[in-house]
């Protein structure tokens, strides 16, 4: 399993190069079983062999099936990351972690907010457990890295539908707000806001959270010129900045630093 099955990085005497050492093979075996490596590669072979046991033939098959069973299953797996995207983005919107500290989750009765979250679900919705067991384990979307991505992918959406509504149909006048904060771990953050009007409304809307090392008026600077410049804004069209602490904000930077103006200023002064 570990040579046909098993990722870079594992032992490579089990992967690639064969073992030699015949004498201490036992312990070796033993302790190579228990290894985390070991355990991702028996669980691949597994799921190889059930998917070719199964109804959709092999993974070839599959790939080139044109009886519509195939779009059942797209169809299935599409429904499934239906339910996983609304918990995470439920759980993101109410401030709530997706995970926890626990690291065996079979050994405690309440897991992580995102799992408890999809068990309640499926107790109230029995399809959605039939579905969730006809699914493989390599196919189920509940890693960390999967949740990430997916958060990544609503922030992508998110930021361009904002860039929409800036640019409009002839642009509309903004204001830039920033802020430092530190985070759990005493790092320091900078959160960029921009304000605006859309349709009549004014909205107010974060578009970054960076880490930075300085907490000067130029590393500042340079960290909300991070964040803005994805959104193409035009410069004319700013009317005002909305800084805490104008001492550290004050001054006026050359024309050949960022195309901004950073003055002092605590609160957002708007251009009528």
């Amino acid at each position: 399993m570990c040579r046909h099955f098993g990722e870079r990085g594992g032992e490579e005497k089990f992967r690639r190069d064969g073992y030699k050492d015949w004498k201490h093979m036992n312990t070796a075996c033993y302790k190579h079983e228990s290894s985390r490596a070991h355990q991702i590669a028996v669980e691949k072979y597994n799921n190889y062999r059930e998917c070719n046991k199964s109804d959709c033939g092999t993974i070839v098959h599959q790939l080139i099936n044109t009886d519509g069973r195939q779009s059942e299953v797209i169809e299935r797996n599409r429904e499934h990351i239906k339910i996983i995207l609304d918990i995470v983005l439920t759980c993101a919107k109410q401030e709530i972690p997706l995970r926890g500290f626990r690291k065996h989750k079979d050994e405690v009765k309440n897991a992580d907010n995102f799992l408890e979250l999809f068990k309640l679900v499926c107790r109230h919705n029995p399809d959605i457990q039939r579905r969730l067991d006809a699914i493989p384990n390599n196919a189920k979307m509940f890693s960390h890295d999967i949740q990430n991505d997916l958060l990544n992918a609503a922030s992508t959406l998110l930021l361009r539908r904002m860039k929409k509504e800036l640019h409009g149909s002839e642009g509309t006048f903004y204001a830039i707000l920033a802020d430092e904060c530190k985070d759990i771990s005493k790092k320091e953050l900078v959160a960029v806001c921009l304000r605006y009007v859309y349709m009549g409304s004014v909205r107010e809307r974060a578009i970054g959270l960076v880490d930075t090392e300085e907490m000067t008026a130029e590393a500042i600077a340079k960290k909300i010129m991070e964040v803005v410049a994805p959104f193409e804004l035009d410069p004319n069209l700013c009317v005002g900045f909305g800084f805490d602490g104008a001492s550290v904000m004050a001054g006026y930077k050359p024309s050949s630093g960022p195309p901004f103006k950073m003055q002092s200023m605590c609160t957002v002064t708007l251009i009528d």
